[in-house]
């Protein structure tokens, strides 16, 4: 019965890990994502407006 609850366990340890990995991972992208079209974004208007100093602080 003792082998049967360590299995068990195992898996779930298991699970838990790559559970939190793959929002760990998801956050990354997310974030990576959020910055990248913000200074792509940014970018565009600066070019097409052609700010002064303010505008593009």
């Amino acid at each position: 019965m003792g082998e049967g609850i360590k299995g068990i366990d195992e898996k779930l340890n298991s699970f838990t890990r790559r559970y939190y990995l793959n929002i760990f991972l998801r956050g990354i992208i997310l974030s990576a994502s959020i910055l990248l079209a913000y200074f792509l974004i940014a970018s565009l208007i600066e070019y097409n407006l052609w700010l002064g100093k303010v505008g593009r602080f």
